[in-house]
Formats: C-alpha cells, sequence, structure tokens
C-alpha cells in the first residue's frame, strides 16, 4: 500500500484489487462541500494533484491520458454545471421541490455542487503507475470518492451514483439507502436524479453534435469496425424510441444512434426542447460518418450504401417526429 497525501488533506492509496492496480482516495479530513466554489475547488485541487503524478511518468501515451482527464472531469463537468445554472431557474425545476417543501436556493445549490462532481470518478479511471486508462464504473467511483472525503448527504450522493444507468427509478429503487428514507427526501432525490441525468445527456449530446466521435474512447476500441452499416439492433432501438445498447454496436454509425437515443431519454420539457435542434445536429454528422466509411472503403457496395442512407432519412424523419410530439405532450401535461 503506498499512500500520498497532498496539502490539501487528500490522500490517494494505490491497492491491488483483481491483481489490477488503481487510484483510490480519501481524505485525512472531512471536507465540507457546501457550494458550487468549494466544488470547483476540491475538483481543481485532486485534478492538480493526479496530473502533477502523471507528469513523473515517462509514457507516450501520457498526452493522451491528460486530454482523456481534461475531457471528461474537467471540460464535461464544466459544459453540465453551465446548462444546470439555467435549468435550476426554470419552474420545471423549482416549483416540484417547494411544493415538497425544499428551498429553492439551496435546491439550486446542490444541483450546482452534482454538475461540478458527479464525474469526478473519471479520475479513478487513470492507473497513475502505467499511464493508461481502466475502464470502470465512473459514476459509482464518484460516489465513492464523495463518501471518502465525508459527504453523507443522500440527496447529493445518489444522483451522482445513478446518472448513468438507463433505468433511473428501478436502480433507486433497488438503492438499500434510498429505500430507508422518508417519502419527501425520496422525492427529492428523484427530482434531482432526473435532473442530473437530463443535463448530462444534454451536455454530451451537444458536443457530439459538433464534433461527432471526436475524441470518443469508441475511436480505439476494437470492436467499432469501420463500416457504412448499421446494426439491426441499433435501428430498432430508435424505431421504438429507445436508447441503443453499447454492447450491441458494432460500428461508430450506431455509437452515433446510442447518442440520438439518448433524447429518448430526457424527462424534462425544458431539457428534451433544448435538445431538438442537437439532435439535429447529431443526424448530420451520422450521415458524414456513413458517407465517410464509404468513400474510404476498399470493398464499396452501392445498394448496401444506398439502402443504409434510406434507413437513416426514415429513422431521422420518424425520430425527429416523435422527439418533437413528446415535448408537446409534457409540455401540455406540465400546464394542465
Amino acid at each position: 500500500m503506498v499512500k500520498i497525501i497532498d496539502k490539501n488533506g487528500i490522500c490517494l492509496e494505490k491497492e491491488i484489487v483483481e491483481n489490477r492496480e488503481f487510484p483510490v482516495f480519501s481524505s485525512s479530513v472531512p471536507l465540507n462541500i457546501t457550494s458550487t466554489q468549494d466544488a470547483l475547488s476540491f475538483s481543481t485541487n485532486l485534478g492538480s494533484f493526479l496530473l502533477d503524478q502523471l507528469s513523473n511518468l515517462d509514457k507516450p501515451s501520457l498526452f493522451k491520458i491528460l486530454e482523456y482527464i481534461s475531457s471528461k472531469a474537467v471540460r464535461h463537468p464544466a459544459l453540465v454545471l453551465k446548462e444546470m445554472k439555467e435549468f435550476v431557474k426554470t419552474d420545471e425545476f423549482c416549483r416540484p421541490l417547494e411544493k415538497l417543501g425544499f428551498d429553492k436556493k439551496q435546491s439550486q445549490s446542490d444541483m450546482e455542487i452534482i454538475a461540478v462532481l458527479h464525474d469526478i470518478g473519471r479520475f479513478s479511471e487513470i492507473d497513475l503507475l502505467t499511464g493508461s486508462v481502466i475502464t470502470r464504473n465512473h459514476a459509482f467511483e464518484s460516489f465513492r470518492i464523495l463518501q471518502s472525503i465525508g459527504e453523507h448527504r443522500p440527496e447529493i450522493l445518489l444522483p451522482v451514483k445513478l446518472h448513468g444507468v438507463l433505468n433511473f427509478e428501478k436502480s433507486l429503487n433497488e438503492d438499500s439507502i434510498f429505500n430507508n428514507l422518508p417519502l419527501q427526501k425520496q422525492e427529492q432525490i428523484k427530482l434531482y436524479g432526473y435532473a442530473i441525468r437530463d443535463i448530462d445527456r444534454l451536455a454530451n449530446i451537444d458536443v457530439k453534435s459538433k464534433k461527432g466521435l471526436k475524441d470518443c474512447l469508441e475511436l480505439s476500441n476494437p470492436r467499432y469496425k469501420a463500416d457504412y452499416r448499421l446494426t439491426p439492433e441499433s435501428v430498432n432501438h430508435i424505431l421504438k424510441g429507445e436508447s441503443c445498447v453499447v454492447g450491441e454496436e458494432h460500428s461508430l454509425g450506431d455509437a452515433i444512434l446510442r447518442f440520438i437515443g439518448w433524447s429518448n431519454l430526457i424527462r424534462y420539457p425544458y431539457v428534451k426542447a433544448r435538445s431538438i435542434p442537437m439532435i439535429d445536429g447529431l443526424w448530420n454528422c451520422l450521415y458524414k460518418e456513413i458517407d465517410d466509411e464509404y468513400n474510404n472503403s476498399t470493398d464499396k457496395d452501392l445498394k448496401v450504401y444506398t439502402e443504409t442512407i434510406k434507413t437513416i432519412d426514415y429513422l431521422r424523419k420518424h425520430s425527429m417526429e416523435n422527439l418533437k410530439q413528446s415535448y408537446l405532450n409534457k409540455e401540455f401535461t406540465k400546464q394542465k
């Protein structure tokens, strides 16, 4: 066991788990995170600490790791915080919580803290001995890190822990912490959880709509083949108004469909409306990806390519109509 404690009391421990080394974080004293600034300071200090450790490595992959940390644990939460600051001002967010008896300003502050720290577990995906990325459940790691520094509020911990699951309410109902809480607190956590899930996906969709899959881990995953076809499973998920499943994907086109499918899981009408032009941009990225794969292919099949484009045309029309109708239905229900 190796321990390193920085000047802010953050402790890094190296443990062997299933013969693989990874960083485990804790704090020598509990940290009191009660504001957005506290959260930003902790995230910045922890990030700087890890970057210092990585800078001692003489590894050719170091730049890639630094870029990974920057995009997943720094830039993305900043985008989520920016969107969250606007969303928590809306009646959609504030009214249900006020009806439950929760203070509006405190609820807004809580959501900003969650926005900053929801992906802090990405830091646990870095192996400081080898300078490589370890694929792990970053949402659970974020939850674990917050627990280790003394965070105990379930309204912060559970939305962070479950922000990436497909069925949020089902996962909540299976959580032992959640089941031991009073009904009022459970309802607060549901509202918080849907908020971070929606805004997190919105921020991801926004970036992908502008850049496609540039800088995504899918680009280095051998399972993702250069292909101008879409798997039937991915197509069927979109037709059913669902999100695609990572394990069923075989091409970058499938991966783009997954981000498009995320729009089907958005709960709040405000976020749904914000996502519509971004999803439209993702469809444009999908066309470009298929065109690029076809043009670069040494085994061109014009019939298959044409059928793929026709499928995308149909999916886009069907999906965008459903997305807009879903927004209108939720907006109407909210106003009744």
